[in-house]
């Protein structure tokens, strides 16, 4: 499956601004949701910083649990930003979405994490299902 990233802040992303580093106080790298996909957010999160992590990858599935106020209000209660917004897209329809609702379903997740102070949202395109290479790849940059 291919992703992208897409950045919701707009401007050019620093090149080390995610990419993790040894610092005095914590490994600066995120988890994701689906490595714990039966805990719920907050339990995720007692983990997640007893273990020195401050960031989460968000997916979206997860969310449906609680209203975004609540996720953000959990995140900040932990002091754990959100490092990405997981998985919009399926553009080729090969998951039986159209077009017009993996475009829907790609504003929604940008929508989220600028909610949640989220600087991007990993995009996946979807299988190349019964697309031409060069179709499928029209797709994602519409």
């Amino acid at each position: 499956m291919n992703s992208f990233i897409i950045h919701t802040s707009g401007g050019t992303p620093d090149p080390g601004e995610f990419s993790p580093m040894l610092s005095s106080t914590s490994l600066r790298i995120a988890v994701s949701q689906l490595a714990t996909l039966r805990w719920g957010l907050a339990e995720e999160l007692c983990h997640y910083t007893e273990h020195g992590f401050d960031a989460i990858s968000l997916w979206r599935p997860k969310l449906s649990d609680l209203s975004i106020c609540e996720a953000k209000e959990l995140l900040d209660s932990a002091g754990v930003r959100v490092s990405s917004v997981q998985w919009p897209g399926s553009f080729t329809g090969s998951e039986g979405q159209t077009f017009r609702e993996s475009l829907e379903d790609s504003y929604e997740a940008i929508d989220i994490a600028e909610q949640l102070d989220c600087p991007l949202v990993v995009l996946r395109t979807g299988a190349r299902a019964g697309h031409t290479l060069s179709h499928a790849r029209r797709l994602i940059r519409l």
